[in-house]
């Protein structure tokens, strides 16, 4: 019973999280953010929207993986700073679209993108082995997603 709360509880925060950020997405349900976001020059290897979409999927069943193997892990010490840096994982997703596109700070959301791989490395550094693995591609992401942000704040500017 405690797993399925757990997981009830992991899927419904990233889920917010998603939903949360999906506000300022640069959709045609935001023609305003979109055409912004079109404008903008960016490299040659920025992924196309639905890329992104299915990438972030992909996370997101991982987070939430992660999240429920973190909350019914014994408590300890490494677990709770675990725990600590799988919320402030969720708290960069959660901000980056605030930045970027709500207030289109290109500059300001690379700080964020920056900091989200800093507390997703936290997370994988403390997590069990099994969950660190299951992490990889977060950083991964994330580590391209700071080259990709650094790139567009610099063209820019």
């Amino acid at each position: 019973m405690k797993r399925l709360f757990t997981t009830a509880l992991t899927t419904v925060a990233v889920g917010a999280v998603q939903m949360l950020g999906s506000r300022y997405s640069p959709t045609s349900t935001h023609p305003a953010t979109r055409d912004w976001y079109r404008g903008l020059a960016k490299p040659w290897y920025t992924p196309p929207a639905p890329v992104f979409a299915i990438v972030w999927s992909s996370l997101d069943a991982t987070l939430i993986d992660a999240g429920v193997r973190l909350l019914t892990a014994p408590p300890s010490r490494q677990r709770s700073h675990a725990v600590r840096a799988w919320f402030a994982t969720l708290g960069g997703m959660l901000l980056f679209p605030k930045v970027m596109f709500g207030w289109k700070r290109p500059d300001i959301a690379f700080g964020v993108t920056l900091g989200t791989l800093a507390s997703a490395t936290a997370l994988v550094a403390s997590a069990d082995r099994t969950t660190s693995r299951r992490l990889t591609p977060l950083l991964l992401w994330l580590a391209f997603a700071s080259v990709l942000q650094h790139e567009v704040w610099q063209r820019n500017r």
